[in-house]
């Protein structure tokens, strides 16, 4: 799952993650919470944009990304991180 109010940053990591997972892009706390409760998830990608996510109250692993901006490089280290945990 994406937590992220920027709608460009979740986009293109379901774009990038998709092919080979089941993306879920969350912009609020609210929403997160409902889909963590729905769902079983393998990962949490967060970016600092939903700052009231509880992250240390999660079970599974999460991959906190760099509110600086999108490049096309954060983005490859975001992927990877997520692969390897998954």
């Amino acid at each position: 799952m994406v937590v992220s109010s920027d709608a460009t940053f979740a986009s293109v990591l379901e774009r990038e993650l998709g092919k080979d997972f089941e993306i879920h892009a969350a912009a609020t706390t609210v929403a997160a919470s409902v889909l963590l409760d729905s769902y079983t998830y393998s990962c949490v990608v967060v970016d600092g944009t939903v700052p009231d996510l509880p992250i240390d109250k999660l079970t599974v692993p999460v991959v906190v990304a760099e509110p600086e901006g999108i490049t096309v490089d954060s983005i490859r280290v975001i992927v990877e991180k997520v692969r390897r945990i998954v």
